[in-house]
This record gives structure tokens, sequence and C-alpha cells, in this order.
């Protein structure tokens, strides 16, 4: 592993391409107790189920790395997958993946105007 040249601080802040952790959306809501997590941390998180969001900021990449990112990512049944004007895409949506969308979308903006308080010199 290469050794860091930055100071320990730096370490949490971004390099590359942006990533957000938006949360679980678990299968089974009421699974765990904040005392299960106060008892037992390893044991909680191993026992999680669910699906993780993260929302990518793609803004300022390269458009041929994010078509090769779109075309490695997960497709089902042989579904292609390709890029769709988010207002238009919005219609289209159920009330839950619009919602996750939305929280994304606020996420990465947020990021993205606040990225000098994190950008590495």
């Amino acid at each position: 592993m290469a050794e860091s040249t930055g100071k320990a601080l730096e370490s949490v802040r971004h390099r590359g391409i942006p990533i957000v952790f938006l949360g679980l959306q678990e299968n089974d809501a009421g699974l765990f107790s904040s005392s299960d997590w106060k008892k037992a941390p390893e044991k909680a998180i191993a026992d999680l189920q669910g699906t993780p969001f993260f929302s990518m900021d793609v803004a300022d990449a390269e458009p041929k790395d994010v078509d090769v990112m779109l075309k490695k990512a997960a497709a089902k049944n042989g579904e292609e997958l390709s890029w769709m004007e988010a207002r238009a895409m919005m219609s289209i949506l159920d009330n839950s993946v619009a919602g996750v969308f939305a929280q994304a979308r606020s996420m990465t903006d947020w990021n993205q105007r606040n990225k000098a308080s994190w950008d590495v010199a």
C-alpha cells in the first residue's frame, strides 16, 4: 500500500469522482433497535439486509469515462442502460425511486456547491 503524503485529516477528503452513501433501504422495517447497535455493533452490521444506495457526481468526469462506467453497470436480463434527462425521467419513476433520486440529486448538488471546503490543493 502506498504511503500517503497528506496530513492525517486529509484522508477523508474526496479524491477522484465524489461518491456519497445515501443510506440503506431495509427489506424488513424494525429489525434492529438502537440497543442492538450498542450491545453488539459487529453482529448488527453483519445482520443488515437491504439495498445500499449511492450517488456519484459525474459532472467533472470525462464523457468517455462515464460511458465506460455505464456499460460496466449491472443491467438485469440483458437490458441496456442509457442516460435520460432528469425532468423527463421523474415522470416515469414510482414514488420510492423518485425519492431516492431526489435525495441523490440534492446531496450531489450540495457537494458540488461546497467543493472548495473539501477539495485538496
